[in-house]
């Protein structure tokens, strides 16, 4: 009998456990960084001052944040103005745009191999 309770504390231990990191997990995955609200924030304002009605998870938002992230519009391009203060600014910005512009499931894991410079052509001999 005491064994049986001495299982059972042992298992709802581990399930409690279980819970517990389960919860940790989905509450992780569903929180955004605060360099990723502030550059969300950034282009969400130059949208408005704008009258760019876009709505996010749309195709037409993922080609807007290409258009950021290329450099298409120069407000969110550069630091110094209306929208972007600083460099960090700036950096979030263009991580968010890549991120929603789709490059990112595209492009974000694949590193081409390092195969060095391509070997200089010969030379031919002085005369």
């Amino acid at each position: 009998m005491k064994n049986k309770k001495s299982v059972l504390f042992f298992l709802s231990i581990v399930v409690g456990l279980a819970i517990i990191l389960i919860v940790a997990i989905l509450i992780r995955m569903n929180l955004r960084s605060e360099q990723e609200i502030t550059a969300e924030q950034i282009i969400h304002t130059y949208m408005q001052t704008n009258g760019i009605e876009i709505k996010p998870g749309t195709t037409e938002y993922r080609m807007f944040m290409r258009q950021i992230f290329w450099g298409e519009h120069p407000e969110l391009a550069e630091t110094g103005t209306n929208f972007i203060k600083n460099q960090e600014e700036l950096e979030y910005v263009r991580a968010y745009a890549w991120k929603y512009s789709g490059y990112e499931g595209l492009y974000g894991g694949k590193n081409e191999p390092d195969v060095g410079e391509a070997p200089s052509p010969p030379t031919e001999p002085t005369k």
